[in-house]
């Protein structure tokens, strides 16, 4: 399984494997991000990526998850009392 460096804010490169880490890319914008938990202090970082690090992180094997807004930011506002 290939290894993954990534930077922790706290200890620095950290190497990870791909079941340590997640990827969420958002349907509707295609903004991404990972996170993982820091082999050393433990801490969840969580950073945004760019497609192409989506791209190279799910190459790797990480899993890669989509979700969607909430419908209710489509919805009309200023219609009708508050």
């Amino acid at each position: 399984m290939p290894s993954i460096r990534a930077t922790c804010t706290e200890c620095g490169d950290v190497d990870l494997v791909a079941s340590d880490m997640r990827v969420r890319v958002c349907e509707d914008d295609n903004q991404g991000s990972y996170s993982f938990r820091c082999p050393t202090c433990r801490m969840v970082m969580v950073k945004a990526a760019e497609p192409r690090v989506v791209e190279l992180l799910a190459t790797a094997g990480v899993e890669v998850s989509r979700w969607q807004l909430p419908a209710e930011l489509r919805e009309p506002r200023g219609r009708g009392a508050p």
